[in-house]
C-alpha cells in the first residue's frame, strides 16, 4: 500500500508541477530562488570568518547542545517548530522589509537600495509564503553605518519596477527572533550510536557539497579530526551547517542567509533522559527525511524516478514543437514570426540555433529553471484555497428563524436526487384566484 502511495504522489507531482512552474516561470520570486547563483555567498563568507574566528578563540570547545532535565519539559515535536516571536533586541546592523510582493525581484530592490544609499553591504530575501507568495527583505548596513540614518532614507522611498509597478517601501529595525521557552528537542532515537554515525556521514556529504563555494578554506577539516565524542562532532558539523552555510539539518533546508534561517527555525537541542519518543512519529520523520535527502545528494535518480527528461533532452522537445512539416519535402520553422522553409528537419533545427540563438537561450534557462525547481526539497506546491463547509446549528424552537415562503427550512437548492428540479412552488392565498395556466403538450 505504501509503495502504490509513493507512486501516486510522484505521479501527481510530475503531472502538477510543470503546468504551476510554467504559471510561475516568469515571476520575480521564482527566477530569483532557481537562477543557481548564490546571491548571499559574500555574506557566507564573513559568516565563515567570524565562525573561525569564534572557533580558534576557544568558544566552540565545550560546545553542547544538551539541556538540562527531562525531555518531558520540553516540546517534543521536532518537525514542526513554534512560532518565533519578534520581541527580541534589536540588531544594530541590520533592517527589515516586510511582504515584498513577488513580482518585485532581488535585482530590482539592490539597484534601488543602491541609488539610494551607499551603506547597505548585503541584502537577503526570505522564501514566499502562501498563499500571496510575500517575502521577507533583510537590509545588511556597513558596519560603520547608522541604522537609524539609513532607516530613514529608505524608509517611504517608492521602487519602480518594470512588473511590480510602483511599490513603496516600510522599513524597520531589524529584531532578533525570541526562541519559544521550551526549546525543541530532538527525538530520543537519534542518541542511538548508529544512527550518529548515519548522520554524520549524511553531513559530510552535503558539506562535500557545499564547501568547494569556499576554495577550501573552511574549517570542515579541522571539525573532522577533533577528537570528540562522535555525538558532539555532530552536533557541531550541523551548528557549522547552520552558522556558515545557512542550511537547516534536521530539516534539510536551505535559506538564503542566517537572517533568513534564525527568523524560521529555531535551533535542536538533546534531553538528557533516555525516554524514547513515539516510534510512529519518529518512523514518519524519517521516512521523510530520507526523501529529502535523495532530492539533494541524487538528484539524478529522482528525475529518472519523476520520469522527467534531462536538460538538454527537454530543450530538444522545445525546439522539434517549432518545426511544422508541410509536406514530405517541405518543413517550416515557427519560432516567433519566422516562416522559412527547409528540405529536411535537421536543416531547421540548424537554423534555429543558428539564426535564433537568443530564444534558444531563454528555452534553456528555463529548463533549469524547471529542473532546480524539482529538486528543491520544500519547493512550494500549487495552492488551493479549501473552505470548511458551514456547520448548521441547531437553535432552541423558539428562537429558530422563519423561512420565507417557497424554501424549505432556508434551503432553496435543488430536491435530494432529482436535479435541478425544483418542484412547484408553494401557492399563497394571493394565487387561489389566478386562472390556471394550460400546460402545452410535450413532444418526446
Amino acid at each position: 500500500m505504501q509503495n502504490r502511495y509513493d507512486d501516486y504522489t510522484t505521479d501527481l507531482l510530475a503531472r502538477t508541477a510543470k503546468p504551476y512552474a510554467t504559471q510561475q516561470i516568469e515571476q520575480a520570486w521564482f527566477q530569483d530562488m532557481y537562477d543557481g547563483v548564490d546571491h548571499t555567498l559574500a555574506l557566507k563568507i564573513e559568516c565563515l570568518l567570524k565562525f573561525k574566528l569564534d572557533y580558534n578563540a576557544g568558544h566552540y570547545k565545550d560546545f553542547s547542545i544538551e539541556l538540562p532535565g527531562s525531555a518531558t519539559d520540553y516540546a517534543m515535536d521536532a518537525r514542526v517548530p513554534d512560532p518565533l516571536i519578534l520581541d527580541g533586541e534589536i540588531s544594530p546592523q541590520v533592517l527589515y522589509i516586510n511582504n515584498l510582493p513577488p513580482t518585485l525581484s532581488r535585482r530590482a530592490i539592490e539597484e534601488h537600495v543602491q541609488s539610494t544609499t551607499k551603506s547597505v553591504e548585503h541584502v537577503s530575501l526570505s522564501r514566499p509564503t502562501l498563499p500571496d507568495m510575500y517575502r521577507i527583505c533583510w537590509l545588511v548596513l556597513r558596519g560603520d553605518a547608522n541604522s537609524t540614518e539609513i532607516r530613514a532614507q529608505l524608509d517611504g522611498t517608492v521602487l519602480n519596477a518594470e512588473k511590480a509597478g510602483a511599490f513603496s517601501l516600510k522599513v524597520a529595525h531589524y529584531r532578533k527572533p525570541a526562541l519559544s521557552s521550551k526549546p525543541k528537542v530532538l527525538w530520543a532515537q537519534l542518541k542511538e550510536d548508529t544512527l550518529t554515525t548515519e548522520h554524520y556521514a549524511h553531513v559530510t556529504s552535503l558539506l562535500e557539497l557545499f564547501e568547494p563555494k569556499f576554495d577550501g578554506d573552511g574549517l570542515w577539516s579541522q571539525i573532522q579530526a577533533l577528537d570528540v565524542d562522535p555525538r558532539r562532532r555532530l552536533d557541531l558539523s550541523v551548528e557549522y551547517l547552520r552558522a556558515v552555510h545557512a542550511f537547516d539539518y534536521w530539516d534539510l533546508k536551505q535559506y538564503d542567509s542566517s537572517l533568513d534561517l534564525e527568523s524560521h527555525a529555531p535551533r535542536y537541542t538533546r534531553s538528557q533522559d533516555d525516554i524514547p519518543s513515539d516510534d510512529k512519529a519518529f518512523e514518519d520523520w524519517q521516512t521523510i527525511f530520507q526523501k529529502k535527502l535523495r532530492i539533494i545528494l541524487k538528484p539524478t535518480e529522482y528525475l529518472q524516478a519523476l520520469r522527467v527528461k534531462s536538460e538538454q533532452d527537454l530543450v530538444a522537445e522545445i525546439i522539434s514543437s517549432k518545426v511544422k512539416a508541410e509536406d514530405e519535402l517541405r518543413f517550416r520553422c515557427q519560432v516567433r514570426d519566422c516562416t522559412k522553409l527547409f528540405m529536411d528537419i535537421p536543416f531547421v533545427k540548424k537554423h534555429i540555433e543558428k539564426r535564433h540563438g537568443d530564444w534558444v537561450s531563454q528555452v534553456t534557462a528555463e529548463a533549469q529553471l524547471f529542473i532546480r525547481y524539482l529538486l528543491d526539497p520544500h519547493k512550494v506546491l500549487p495552492y488551493r484555497e479549501h473552505h470548511e463547509p458551514r456547520a448548521r446549528r441547531q437553535s432552541s424552537p423558539g428562537r429558530r428563524r422563519r423561512s420565507p415562503q417557497g424554501q424549505r427550512n432556508g434551503y432553496n437548492g435543488p430536491r435530494g436526487g432529482r436535479g435541478d428540479y425544483r418542484g412547484p412552488a408553494m401557492q399563497n392565498y394571493r394565487d387561489l384566484d389566478r386562472p390556471a395556466e394550460e400546460l402545452p403538450e410535450l413532444d418526446y
